[in-house]
């Protein structure tokens, strides 16, 4: 965050620059031969960077591991990215799920959290065809990012991607190192450089990966700058702190605060107010939220009952998302845990005429292809 300079320090400056009116400040044939070999170095500095290769690369169509040094799982060990360069401009920056953990009970003995022990290849590569379905798919016709760069953040720090703490468990004889917050941050200092063509961005992520999205997005729209940055949240609703017992605490542990986005003041005492503050300030990014009407571990974490869970569901995808012209919603019927790795998962869309009111049927393929589209037709699905 960039800091305003103090009064004192802007009027030093401001002295300094007067005295340099004076004739004692004009500079001497030596000082310019000092500026012009200062500026020839920058210059020279300027294209090494320029040559040199971007931090993440790959064959095409092909998944890649790439070690980061500068991350943390919750063992205290590094983790890394897996990269699958495609052959358009578009950006996918996948953000891996699998549980929370916020104490010695959690992360030890009920083992809520996956990965908390290390993430390297192997552990990706086990997953097998989970790599290539769905939003990976690159032969699917309705998947829109068949022709785009893939990168998949995994998640091994139990604390959706947004902590920054250390804690001890005694019992279990070891240290837990909640490090979502600057993971993100080291895994942007490579991902941004290697694609500075990428035009379209979207920031997606399921279960725990979808908070972790929501929560992150500023982020990432921030260091990409001006290019659109859109968002898809696959099984991670954010509703009221009321309706989630343990979100103060999962708070506290894991120092979850500054993961939020910094202008949103009211998020900092209800975190539904993320999904009214994106829309606000970023009003040219599109903003999807994906759920079952039931979805049985996100209710475990809530500890709510199924029922509540659609109650909750509809509440804020009724009152806090509809009105929003940017975000819309993918709820389909039954019970069910992340979809990105179905687009034939189905939904209905209403239109209303002027004279009826019409429902159609969609897939979620095609749905987010209206959705990275920029489409008119883009509309919220329920079929509630």
């Amino acid at each position: 965050m960039i800091q305003s300079p103090s009064s004192s320090k802007i009027a030093a400056a401001f002295v300094a620059a007067s005295m340099c009116l004076l004739p004692a400040c004009a500079s001497s044939p030596d000082d310019d031969a000092e500026d012009n070999a200062d500026n020839e170095q920058a210059q020279t500095t300027q294209s090494e960077l320029r040559r040199q290769p971007p931090p993440l690369q790959g064959p095409v169509g092909q998944w890649t591991w790439i070690d980061v040094p500068e991350s943390k799982c919750g063992n205290g060990e590094p983790t890394g990215l897996m990269v699958n360069m495609g052959t358009g401009r578009d950006l996918l920056i996948f953000l891996g799920g699998g549980g929370a953990c916020w104490n010695e009970l959690s992360c030890t003995v009920l083992k809520t959290a996956s990965n908390i022990d290390g993430y390297k290849e192997a552990q990706f590569r086990a997953q097998g065809a989970y790599a290539d379905s769905g939003i990976f798919d690159r032969t699917a016709s309705d998947n829109p990012f068949r022709k785009a760069s893939f990168v998949y953040v995994p998640y091994c720090t139990g604390d959706i991607h947004a902590g920054d703490a250390t804690q001890q468990f005694p019992t279990a004889g070891r240290t837990m190192h909640y490090a979502g917050q600057k993971n993100i941050a080291a895994f942007l200092d490579k991902i941004v450089p290697s694609f500075p063509k990428a035009s379209h961005v979207t920031l997606a992520g399921s279960s725990a990966g979808g908070f972790g999205a929501q929560v992150n997005y500023w982020r990432v729209k921030q260091a990409f700058g001006n290019r659109q940055v859109d968002l898809i949240n696959d099984s991670g609703p954010v509703f009221s702190q009321v309706n989630m017992p343990l979100y103060p605490l999962w708070k506290a542990t894991w120092n979850m605060e500054p993961a939020l986005p910094p202008g949103c003041t009211a998020c900092k005492t209800d975190i539904r107010s993320i999904y009214s503050y994106y829309s606000q300030t970023y009003p040219f990014s599109r903003f999807a939220l994906l759920s079952y009407e039931q979805d049985p571990t996100i209710s475990f974490f809530f500890q709510m009952p199924q029922s509540s869970f659609t109650e909750h569901l509809r509440d804020v995808t009724t009152n806090t998302i509809a009105p929003l012209h940017n975000t819309r919603f993918f709820v389909t019927s039954g019970a069910g845990h992340t979809m990105l790795r179905a687009l034939g998962t189905t939904s209905v869309t209403k239109s209303i005429h002027p004279w009826h009111s019409q429902a159609t049927s969609i897939e979620l393929g095609t749905w987010l292809n209206q959705m990275v589209d920029d489409s008119w037709r883009w509309q919220n699905a329920t079929t509630q």
